[in-house]
């Protein structure tokens, strides 16, 4: 709830794993970016990839399961740009 938000005060949010639960949908993405609004208007928002967002046979990030439904991390990269995601970087910072 935006009220929630309004009564904590912090400076960074960090979501681990299990976004949007997208499997493949761009309406829920869209539907997750619009919850997560009062907070990421707020402060950064920095997200790691979980098997929901990764999780894809052959994808070489894969549990043993198809949890992403395809989508193997490309919709997160593509919303949450991060340090060290980048073409040729090493993925830390």
């Amino acid at each position: 709830h935006t009220r929630d938000a309004d009564a904590v005060d912090f400076g960074l949010v960090l979501h681990i794993g299990d976004l949007s639960y997208a499997t493949g949908y761009a309406s829920k993405w869209d539907r997750f970016l619009k919850q997560i609004e009062p907070l990421s208007s707020r402060a950064p928002y920095m997200v790691a990839l979980g098997n929901h967002e990764r999780d894809w046979p052959g994808s070489g990030s894969a549990i043993g399961g198809a949890d992403s439904g395809g989508e193997c991390g490309v919709p997160t990269q593509a919303r949450f740009p991060s340090p060290g995601s980048g073409p040729g970087e090493h993925g830390y910072w």
